[in-house]
């Protein structure tokens, strides 16, 4: 018989990568909802970082509306004036300085930004492609010369985030630090949301943030994950069988995307796409072959990932007979899962590469480690598969689908054979 009046739920309205707030599998956890709820009312900054989905925007959306938002979208050739100077255009403040900018006509070479104040010119650097000279322009000086008041009367209720802060360079990062207490002063309290591990990162830039940012690191428990799967199991009015959901959690390597896209294949596979309507029996998942397949499905989606992060790291930013970037990358494939996601210190990495190319000195592996983001951003590597913590002097890997195809994935990495 079926339920009067069922409203039918779709496969993808409850399993699979969203770009909303999950409907039916959203898991309110105390340990994150409840923090963010309460230090939101309190004068902190945020920041919310962890590995690639792990539910970071996803968390900030639960918690603010669009309305509630002003939402800054970090890039690689950004820099923190370029920023603020976004902050500007979407409030609608003007700069209250007149600029004149002669640029350079090769495009991404150094140009001088002269601005005309009050006091005289000053000069500031910056990356254009023409020549032109323009008046009120969203440029600012390097400091605190920006109007702070301004950006916090026309922010209104608003709370200012600034998304995908690990695409920033490490330059960049840094001084945004300088300017986060300058907010603060003002009363400007941001989130920032980005891919990586390590505690206390703005405060290992700017000491005098310490006290005034509270951090949130996204992690998943097994326990965690495996109620997700059951809201999608209410949801669907299904039932999968416990030792698959336990294949799926562990194929995951506790990320929650992955689960999530786990667990869409295997229903694509039992040809569930959408709600049971019927009252009894619920339909149920129970057939290994099924999970099997699902793995070997998110494998084709993501193959073609990996076989172009081979590739930049194979060609690195030029020819060399040393191929540290190369190195680097045979380097985490012989790491274990645990090194992996806790982090491999400067010393331990060397040691590694240098089973492949034994004339890597320290220095080669010091200059390479802190181009590694830029390597990745410029070869358009989205999200990151490395990250470089040059004050902990630790790698780290922030893409945990990596972990599952090389588990699963079969790749064909010849240093390995």
């Amino acid at each position: 018989m079926i339920i009067p009046n069922f409203k039918t739920k779709q496969l993808n309205e409850v399993f699979g990568i969203q770009a909303n707030v999950p409907k039916y599998t959203y898991l309110k956890r105390e340990r994150y909802d409840e923090k963010i709820a309460y230090h939101i009312k309190t004068q902190k900054h945020i920041v919310i970082h962890g590995a690639s989905k792990q539910g970071k925007s996803c968390l900030r959306k639960q918690t603010f509306s669009n309305k509630k938002t002003l939402i800054i979208q970090c890039l690689p050739t950004k820099s923190v004036d370029d920023l603020i100077i976004d902050i500007y255009r979407d409030l609608k403040i003007e700069l209250p300085h007149s600029v004149s900018r002669t640029e350079s006509i090769q495009a991404g070479s150094s140009a001088s930004l002269k601005l005309k104040t009050s006091s005289g010119e000053g000069a500031l650097s910056g990356n254009s492609s023409s020549k032109r000279e323009s008046k009120n322009e969203y440029l600012a000086p390097q400091g605190y010369n920006y109007d702070f008041k301004k950006i916090k009367a026309a922010l209104q209720e608003r709370r200012l985030i600034f998304e995908d802060f690990h695409y920033l360079s490490e330059e960049a990062r840094k001084r945004m630090a300088f300017y986060l207490k300058g907010f603060y002063e003002e009363e400007i309290f941001v989130i920032i949301i980005g891919i990586w591990s390590e505690q206390n990162l703005l405060t290992y830039y700017n000491g005098d943030l310490s006290g005034r940012v509270e951090e949130l690191d996204l992690t998943w428990t097994e326990e965690e994950l495996n109620e997700v799967l059951e809201k999608g199991e209410r949801a669907l009015r299904i039932k999968i069988d416990d030792g698959i959901k336990k294949e799926i959690i562990h194929s995951s390597f506790n990320n929650v995307g992955l689960t999530q896209r786990l667990a869409e294949k295997l229903c694509l596979n039992a040809k569930v796409q959408k709600s049971n309507p019927w009252y009894k029996p619920k339909p149920k998942i129970d057939d290994d072959m099924m999970i099997a397949k699902a793995i070997n499905d998110v494998v084709v989606d993501i193959r073609q990932r990996y076989i172009k992060i081979l590739d930049v790291f194979e060609r690195g930013f030029e020819k060399s007979t040393l191929e540290v970037y190369f190195n680097i990358f045979k380097a985490i494939t012989i790491s274990d899962e645990k090194e992996l996601v806790r982090g491999i210190s400067q010393s331990d990495l060397l040691n590694k590469v240098r089973q492949f190319q034994p004339k890597i000195r320290v220095s080669d592996l010091t200059a390479a480690l802190n181009r590694l983001e830029r390597l990745q951003s410029t070869r358009e590597i989205t999200p990151f598969l490395l990250t470089y913590n040059e004050i902990l002097r630790e790698i780290h890997l922030v893409d945990r689908e990596f972990l599952f195809y090389k588990t699963f994935g079969n790749p064909s990495w010849e240093w390995l054979e």
